[in-house]
């Protein structure tokens, strides 16, 4: 939804009626058809290059407590390739995640904002809670997914701008009254 409250089709941008995502069959076929290529490109980037990042980190990791096991100072050298590689993969997932279409609804936000932050957690290290105190959810999928891009920036900024060592994420039910 615009700030004037028209709702805007997801491909072509004419305008619609509320409550609908797209204008046409035809753009509903094109967004079917696009979400259709970028599981397809996740899949390849996941099952290539992530794929063999992650072995190549655990290859190092193996050669690098040997070496530390027999004093050898290449060891610390290791742990450092190995950090840099582990961080490549974090910046190849996360930008994964935010070039995939999110197919993220009003009976879904909730659960996928938690389910993000708690894989957020399980790949940086850094604590992360989310917060709910709402029963349901009643948005556009425009705007759900608008705030699904929204906290997955902000996750990705608490990892690579700040030292954060604890994050948290929440959904609160605020009344606004007058404008």
């Amino acid at each position: 939804m615009s700030k004037d409250n028209r709702v805007y089709c997801g491909i072509c941008l004419r305008e619609i009626p509320a409550g609908r995502e797209f204008c046409s069959e035809a753009c509903e076929r094109a967004a079917n058809r696009i979400r259709e290529l970028e599981r397809a490109r996740a899949r390849e980037l996941h099952d290539g290059a992530l794929q063999s990042l992650m072995v190549a980190e655990m290859n190092i990791d193996v050669v690098r407590r040997q070496a530390a096991a027999q004093s050898n100072p290449i060891a610390h050298e290791l742990g450092r390739i190995q950090g840099l590689l582990r961080e490549e993969v974090l910046k190849l997932r996360e930008h994964m995640q935010q070039t995939k279409f999110l197919e993220v609804h009003s009976s879904t936000l909730v659960r996928f904002l938690g389910d993000t932050v708690q894989r957020f957690q399980r790949e940086t290290g850094i604590g992360a809670h989310f917060v709910n105190d709402l029963e349901e959810v009643h948005m556009p999928p425009r705007v759900c997914r608008e705030l699904a891009r929204v906290v997955q920036e902000a996750l990705v900024n608490a990892r690579r701008m700040s030292e954060a060592r604890e994050t948290l994420y929440g959904c609160q039910k605020t009344t606004v009254t007058g404008c």
